[in-house]
Formats: structure tokens, sequence, C-alpha cells
């Protein structure tokens, strides 16, 4: 079981510590808070108190495929950060640098139409 261990796991263009558990380790993904944490362990039937250095590819390529596109997984609406969203109206759920670029885009845009709060 030692030799399957990793210490740096790669989700999603982002290393996390393969020590912490699933949940928080999820957390140190900019754009995923402790509740969509437990709701994407839950969806994907993970233990949450599993080391995340433990999961295999597979898993792995499970979370990104929901964090990618979570209303497949039916993770609820209110629970995404980017809810109709100005350019297209669809709930969207944003993480690293993408949720960066909207909010500066966001703030860029309420700026220009002097509503900036």
């Amino acid at each position: 079981m030692e030799d399957d261990f990793k210490h740096l796991v790669r989700i999603s263009r982002k290393d996390v510590d393969g020590n912490k558990t699933i949940q928080h380790a999820l957390t140190e993904i900019k754009g995923i808070g402790l509740s969509l944490s437990r709701s994407i362990c839950l969806t994907l039937g993970l233990n949450t108190d599993d080391q995340i250095g433990y999961i295999s590819e597979e898993d792995v390529s499970k979370i990104e495929a929901l964090l990618e596109n979570p209303q497949e997984y039916n993770i609820p609406d209110w629970m995404l950060n980017r809810r109709n969203d100005y350019a297209t109206g669809d709930d969207l759920h944003l993480i690293e640098s993408d949720l960066d670029m909207t909010l500066r885009d966001d703030l860029n845009r309420m700026k220009k139409t002097r509503s900036y709060k």
C-alpha cells in the first residue's frame, strides 16, 4: 500500500498535498469550498476521510470530469459559483485561473459602466 501513495496529486492544474484527506485536499483548489468538496466525495462514492495520496488515477479523472461539468453529476445549482452567467445565462462552476479571469472581466465591465460597487 505504501507504493501506491503519491505525495502530490495533480487535479485540474493544481498540485494538492497527498497527506490531506480528500475533503480537505479538494479545498486547496481555488473555487472549491468544503461543502462542494463533501458533495463531490458523496457523489463519486469516495470516503471523505481517506488520504488523497491513495486514490487511483481513475478517481482523479472522475473528480476532474465532475469539476468540468458538475451539473451532469446532479450537483445542485446553488453550489455553483457562477450562476446565471452574464454572457451566456448558464449556470457554471469556475475554478483556478478561469475564476480569476472571469472576476477580473466582471470588475472591468462594472468599472466601464461606472457601476462598480
